[in-house]
């Protein structure tokens, strides 16, 4: 669902040979944090957010007022680029991403009337925010001008590093856990090892129903799936970059998955095996003495 994966005229076959569950609730920063919050207020087809921010660790909460999926992708410019040339290379070509942009990650795809939190890592410089997800067209929104300049000034001295109580690594094909996910609140070290940019896109299902399930049901720009939910995530990372999620896990089943494409082959990652189920069983009662 992301900018630079197929148009929706492929989906019909790349979207059914996936299968996991997933019940989660995100709610706001667990354990260490940013100790500044930037709101962003995505609607169609435009965001309502800060022109600058202070450089470090930044804590990125997406509120979504419009009627349709939408998600905040941090697009570093290269040094001389400004978010004009980006909107005419994506006027040229709307299926990938000019090569002169470096994924930070942001808060990937959630529902109308909904929010989601990550906190990334912003070095100064220019940036374009987007939101690649596409409508019922199959047009990605940012086609449709929702695109948004972002300044980031220098480095704030006095943020600090979020503490997290897991790692999540990426790479090609596959996500890797290194403590199995748990109950209550959890601060998701998410981490791109890969040679490829990856994201981690959350989905709550129905009970019994799979991944595989949503994917058939997938329509572009129709939030409604019988099958599940989209709830958040990391949008595309760089290869070397982090970010963290924080999450409030509830007991159940869990998942994660990746959309974007390869560049060459232009097949999403999750054909290849980038997704994961996760079973988190409930919290043990405390031994009695």
């Amino acid at each position: 669902m992301l900018l630079d994966s197929p148009q929706s005229s492929s989906w019909a076959f790349l979207l059914r040979t996936v299968c996991l569950c997933v019940v989660l609730v995100i709610s706001g920063p667990a354990g260490g944090a940013s100790p500044s919050e930037v709101i962003v207020i995505a609607e169609e087809y435009a965001f309502n957010a800060p022109d600058r921010i202070a450089g470090w660790w930044e804590t990125i909460r997406l509120k979504n007022q419009g009627h349709e999926i939408h998600h905040a992708q941090f697009l570093k410019l290269s040094h001389g680029k400004s978010v004009k040339d980006f909107d005419e290379a994506l006027a040229a070509d709307s299926t990938q991403l000019p090569p002169w942009v470096m994924r930070y990650g942001g808060v990937n795809s959630v529902m109308p009337g909904a929010e989601a939190t990550v906190i990334i890592d912003l070095d100064p410089g220019d940036y374009v925010l987007i939101c690649g997800i596409p409508n019922a067209r199959g047009r990605p929104h940012a086609a449709n001008g929702m695109t948004r300049a972002l300044n980031v000034t220098e480095r704030d001295a006095t943020g600090t590093v979020p503490s997290a109580t897991l790692a999540l690594t990426m790479k090609e094909f596959g996500y890797s856990l290194d403590q199995p996910l748990a109950v209550g609140n959890q601060m998701i070290l998410v981490r791109n090892d890969g040679k490829e940019a990856h994201e981690v896109l959350l989905l709550a299902l129905e009970p019994g129903a799979s991944v595989l399930d949503y994917l058939e049901f997938y329509r572009p720009g129709i939030p409604r799936n019988p099958a599940g939910r989209t709830i958040g995530g990391v949008t595309g990372l760089t290869p070397g970059r982090q970010a963290f999620l924080p999450l409030n896990v509830e007991p159940g089943r869990f998942g994660i998955l990746c959309f974007l494409a390869d560049p060459l082959r232009r097949r999403p990652h999750f054909m290849d095996g980038m997704w994961m189920d996760l079973d988190v069983p409930p919290a043990k009662p405390p031994v009695m003495p």
